[in-house]
């Protein structure tokens, strides 16, 4: 059982609860980890979702691939903070204007997650 908490931001001005299933296990000789699941919230519905991840040897970073039931993907590197137990996932291929990242902190009950979205602040001119 998952369950996320919207904060108030300037897109979403009211906290929003939600709620779904999460199933974890390691694929392919346990060189990745993926997750299938779904979440529920007011504003989205049900969304379907899948994740895989693992660590690239070839590229020395960890890399993450998320894609959900309404047609979004997306490609994230991450790095690992051993002291603070956190994965912080930043996405990459967004418009210019655009970060997104996903911090990933293990618990004694699990993990929790931290979702973050911004537009880059853009020059004037």
């Amino acid at each position: 059982m998952t369950v996320s908490e919207n904060r108030p931001s300037s897109a979403n001005p009211e906290k929003t609860t939600g709620s779904g299933e999460l199933n974890v296990r390691t694929i392919l000789d346990g060189r990745f980890v993926q997750s299938e699941g779904y979440g529920t919230s007011p504003r989205i519905g049900r969304q379907d979702y899948h994740v895989i991840m693992t660590y690239d040897e070839r590229q020395q970073n960890y890399r993450r691939w998320m894609f959900r039931s309404d047609g979004v993907v997306s490609e994230s590197k991450g790095v690992w903070d051993a002291d603070k137990k956190t994965m912080t996932w930043s996405t990459i291929g967004l418009p210019a204007n655009t970060t997104f990242t996903v911090t990933t902190t293990i618990t004694e009950d699990g993990f929790q997650e931290t979702l973050q979205g911004k537009p880059l602040n853009q020059r004037k001119r």
